[in-house]
């Protein structure tokens, strides 16, 4: 149950993100406040960073922090935008922040000030998000402009300077898994998919959204 301390701090962020946002987000900023209204926002325990935030389908939809905003719904994935789930763990944060703060009476800056929750900025016209490896790991590497052929004439730029590596015969005769692939990556979509565990303590499956569908990376 939200305290009275939470729900003030929530309407002002609220306030605080709609003068901030580009009008064309404030649908989903609105949307964003009602998943947190309804307590639809929860933070996964032992995993600082990350959030379950339901949405239209029956399973509620990963939000990450670090190493960027992310989240595995549609909307995200295939529009890449800044939606309503990521605004609705901001929020969520911030309210967070600001209602223990006065609890505790702790003087509070000013929320725009604040470093640690940025507000989300007006999108850009042209975005791409691209992983890549730098020295064995795998990164997210976002590029922003407001011009999709100067976006385009970076990003070949940025896949030149770090080409994929072809797999070894080996590798490619056997179909082995590679040792430097993260548990739970999609090799075939590129993208790091969610652990369903199995009720009754069963083995359990990593899997995520494609479409109207499934994907679990085989």
């Amino acid at each position: 149950m939200l305290t009275e301390a939470f729900t003030d701090a929530l309407d002002t962020a609220l306030a605080l993100a709609r003068e901030k946002l580009d009008p064309t987000a404030h649908e989903r900023l609105e949307k964003a406040y009602k998943l947190v209204s309804t307590e639809q926002v929860t933070s996964i325990p032992f995993q600082a960073g990350n959030w379950h935030v339901q949405g239209s389908a029956d399973v509620p939809y990963l939000v990450v922090r670090e190493p960027a905003w992310m989240c595995d719904c549609p909307d995200h994935h295939f529009r890449q935008v800044m939606c309503a789930h990521i605004i609705a763990a901001q929020l969520w944060v911030r309210a967070t922040q600001t209602s223990q703060a006065a609890c505790a009476a702790v003087p509070v800056e000013p929320p725009v000030a604040s470093p640690a929750v940025p507000l989300p900025l007006p999108e850009a016209p042209a975005s791409v998000n691209v992983r890549i490896t730098i020295g064995g790991r795998e990164c997210q590497w976002t590029l922003r402009s407001h011009s999709e052929d100067e976006l385009a004439e970076r990003l070949a730029r940025l896949l030149a300077k770090y080409p994929i590596e072809a797999p070894s015969p080996a590798r490619a005769t056997t179909g082995s898994r590679d040792e430097a692939t993260p548990e739970g990556w999609c090799v075939r979509h590129r993208t790091q998919m969610r652990f369903f565990p199995a009720k009754g303590g069963g083995k359990g499956w990593w899997s995520h959204k494609v479409g109207e569908g499934w994907c679990k990376g085989k």
